[in-house]
């Protein structure tokens, strides 16, 4: 769902007073409260679009039951038609209409059938969970009722963060305490949130757009770069944004989930940047693909291919276009690069690292926000010598992204929360960060870019 327009707003006020008041007068109050959470997380979704509420209950049905079956019994065989399943049926949605085009030439087929909102998310979400029920290290949920909740949680069903069943079903039965902490710790998740979607990624994504209008092959190098870079600080505050806000939300309904995103762009490595970027999925990646395939357990050869297929997965995972593969690809040969080079690399300044992983972060993305065709002309225009010469109209167009992105590098030197040892968000304290982040959330509200559609609907 999107938080921040107007409607969700209201609808969130209302949701948030009926469930306080629920909280404060009812003694079972964490049957009560699940049975809320439930029926809204039912209705947000079949607001979007009704007939989609039958999937998630057909997921909740499998949960429930299939889950049972699994952690009982323990079959691999099992385990594997579970997840052949839920990948055909992500695949069929996700792909099925991409080869009718293929096939009959004809766009306005993929227009025939909807994708179901989040569904890379919960499917996710499911495979992880039953992988872990099969290693017994989650229990499975006691009733229909508790796998409903599971797969239709409200604030993370659209663009995550992917749920543990490990860490989510505890609190059905017994509520993190709403006190004085977790609500500061909310809010400042929640204006965290609001700051990055509605003063930089929107802002960013209408200055990338601007210039994308205009087409790839009419830009020089530093538009080219301009543009790369603005998409970066438009993907980070988009997507970093909801998560800060899911999460927000996710705690005042009593749900301590662990944090997304932990100020990537600081990072010194790809390694390093993709445990701080999308940290459920990265984890997720590393605990269903990655370790299945064997890991690092049988030599650097067999390692880095591994590391290069579970990027791909990633880049499948994200799209279906070839441009997805060409991305993932992409990162798994960059971070076996920097893993064969060892300390050769990391005796380079970490100042320099930085730099260079952000501007290779910023080249590889180009595949995430084109397609191969496209973003082949904007790299040979990144890394050419097409116009070197930096033209006044040049350095006006840069304004925009200048000052936008100044927002965007004042949350990672304030960081208005810190991510402790066991990954979970803490609210930092310190006066001037309090105060800056009033101010900017003002800005927010005042000057909000043109609205953009939070990217991770689509995955």
């Amino acid at each position: 769902m999107d938080f921040t327009s107007n409607l969700t707003a209201v609808i969130l006020i209302i949701f948030f007073a009926l469930y306080f008041i629920c909280y404060r007068f009812f003694k079972d109050r964490t049957a009560v409260l699940n049975i809320i959470v439930a029926a809204s997380s039912l209705l947000m979704y079949a607001l979007w679009y009704p007939p989609a509420v039958f999937i998630l209950i057909g997921y909740a049905v499998l949960v429930r039951y299939a889950g049972a079956a699994l952690h009982r019994n323990r079959s691999v065989v099992l385990l594997r038609l579970l997840v052949a399943l839920l990948v055909l049926v992500w695949a069929f949605f996700k792909y099925y209409y991409v080869f009718v085009v293929m096939v009959t030439k004809n766009i306005s087929a993929m227009f025939n059938v909807f994708i179901p909102l989040g569904i890379s998310f919960f499917t996710c979400t499911v495979i992880g969970y039953f992988i872990d029920l099969y290693r017994n290290n989650a229990d499975p949920p006691e009733t229909l009722f508790d796998a409903l909740i599971f797969i239709t949680f409200w604030p993370t069903i659209s663009s995550g963060p992917i749920l543990r069943g490990g860490n989510f079903f505890k609190y059905l039965k017994e509520r993190e305490p709403v006190t004085t902490k977790t609500i500061s710790l909310s809010a400042v998740l929640i204006a965290s949130g609001i700051i990055k979607k509605l003063l930089i990624a929107d802002n960013l994504g209408s200055y990338v757009n601007w210039n994308l209008i205009f087409g790839v092959d009419r830009m020089d190098i530093h538009e080219a770069w301009a543009t790369m870079i603005g998409f970066l600080g438009q993907i980070y505050g988009d997507f970093s944004g909801y998560s800060d806000m899911a999460i927000g939300f996710s705690l005042l309904l009593g749900f301590r989930l662990p944090a997304n995103f932990n100020y990537p762009y600081i990072a010194s490595s790809f390694g390093e940047l993709w445990r701080r970027w999308h940290i459920s999925f990265s984890f997720w990646l590393r605990d269903y693909v990655y370790i299945p395939l064997g890991g690092s357990r049988s030599g650097k050869a067999r390692k880095y291919l591994n590391l290069v297929l579970t990027f791909i997965v990633s880049g499948i995972w994200h799209g279906t276009g070839l441009n997805y593969i060409v991305w993932g690809s992409i990162q798994g040969v960059i971070i076996s690069i920097e893993d064969a080079l060892g300390t050769r690399y990391t005796r380079i300044n970490y100042i320099v690292r930085r730099f260079i992983t952000f501007l290779l972060f910023a080249a590889a993305a180009t595949f995430f926000r084109l397609d191969v065709k496209n973003a082949a002309k904007l790299l040979v225009r990144m890394f050419g010598y097409n116009s070197l010469n930096f033209r006044m109209s040049t350095a006006v167009a840069f304004l925009p992204l200048v000052l936008v992105f100044g927002f965007l590098i004042i949350d990672h030197w304030v960081k208005f929360y810190t991510v402790d040892e066991q990954g979970f968000p803490e609210v930092n304290n310190k006066p001037h960060v309090i105060i800056i982040l009033c101010v900017l959330l003002l800005l927010a509200l005042i000057f909000p870019g043109q609205d953009q559609p939070f990217i991770y609907f689509k995955f």
